[in-house]
């Protein structure tokens, strides 16, 4: 540069740069986001970041579990932020080759690692104790009990989880309700209310969930409440009162005796009564039909009749007489005639004791 006044003699001013090179020998480390040390998922999440651009081919994620390692060759992405397929590892996104179909449940070291795009020295990032967990509950020891309108439900379970009971006259069920409170429990109990009486039949199934969400369901499974004494049932047409369905092998004392005299007293029934009622016979060796009332209501054909009365003569029915009814809790016509073909096929042991 010249400067000075006109007419004089310039000056020129001058200065020295220095520039140092100084060689780039390290990859810088990257940075492993998820997993984390110390954690546990069913569900692996795998989110990183590389501060420079990588060598191709140069990006791994390892898990060792002490004994294999598994590694994962990922693509040049410098931000990955992807949920491995644990049971395709290829199918992965950001995941370029790997030797392994599959990682399973357990617990491993996991390495991140790359070299920069000059070539230096791998550069990595480690999580250790990362647990896989995607194994569901295991069910055991599951025992329903039923009584008249309740049922006990106890299991165990070979985690700590929560559980609850599904239940319905189908295997759709339609209603659910939690055991143990919804805690998690390795050792389950609780109660079924509301149940309908004597010799219905309920499908249940029981699932379990642990911590992290892992579920386990039981399969479709029965049972039948208990079963009871007398109650009453008006089908609008001929029929008796104090009738029972004789029990298979059953026989009293009295009954075994021959020609037992009827006393006039027991014989006094009144001709308008059109009541019958009904024992179930058991349906499984283990409920009881001798303890708990059936149906404790009048049924009768055109009245307005309790659905719930209604739907255990349908469900009586249905077991003992092949009827294929709906159970519906609507005393219908085809109700009605299920009833007296009933009343006629038992017309002997109606009629004959009176």
């Amino acid at each position: 540069m010249e400067y000075g006044a006109p007419g004089n003699l310039p000056s020129v001013a001058s200065d020295t740069l220095t520039i140092t090179l100084s060689a780039d020998t390290t990859t810088q480390a990257p940075t492993l986001t998820s997993p984390t040390s110390n954690s546990t998922q069913n569900t692996l999440q795998l989110t990183y970041s590389l501060p420079e651009v990588p060598t191709g081919g140069t990006v791994t994620v390892a898990f060792n579990n002490g004994t294999t390692t598994t590694t994962l060759t990922m693509d040049n992405s410098q931000s990955v932020n992807t949920t491995v397929n644990l049971v395709s590892l290829i199918s992965t996104s950001g995941v370029a080759t790997t030797a392994a179909a599959s990682l399973a449940d357990g617990t491993y070291t996991v390495s991140l690692s790359y070299q920069d795009y000059l070539g230096n020295p791998a550069s990595t990032a480690v999580a250790s104790v990362v647990v896989i967990d995607t194994t569901a509950p295991v069910q055991s020891a599951i025992v329903v009990t039923p009584s008249k309108t309740t049922s006990t439900v106890v299991l165990t379970t070979n985690e700590a989880a929560t559980s609850s009971i599904s239940y319905g006259p189908t295997s759709s069920y339609g209603t659910t309700e939690t055991i143990g409170g919804g805690s998690l429990l390795t050792s389950h109990s609780g109660s079924i209310l509301g149940l309908f009486s004597c010799g219905y039949t309920y499908h249940y199934q029981i699932t379990t969930t642990d911590a992290l969400g892992n579920v386990s369901t039981s399969p479709d499974a029965t049972f039948v409440t208990h079963c009871g004494s007398t109650g009453g049932v008006d089908d609008g047409g001929p029929s008796h009162s104090g009738y029972s369905p004789p029990l298979p092998e059953k026989k009293t004392e009295e009954q075994k005796k021959p020609d037992t005299p009827i006393k006039k007293e027991e014989n006094t029934q009144k001709s308008e009564t059109k009541n019958i009622t009904l024992n179930s016979a058991p349906s499984a060796p283990e409920v009881s039909c001798e303890a708990e009332p059936y149906l404790t209501k009048s049924i009768k054909f055109g009245a307005n009749n309790n659905p719930e009365d209604v739907k255990l003569l349908e469900q009586f029915l249905n077991r003992y007489e092949n009827t294929n009814l709906p159970v519906d809790g609507v005393y219908s016509k085809e109700d009605f005639n299920a009833v007296i073909k009933w009343q006629e096929k038992h017309a002997d042991d109606i009629l004959k004791p009176w």
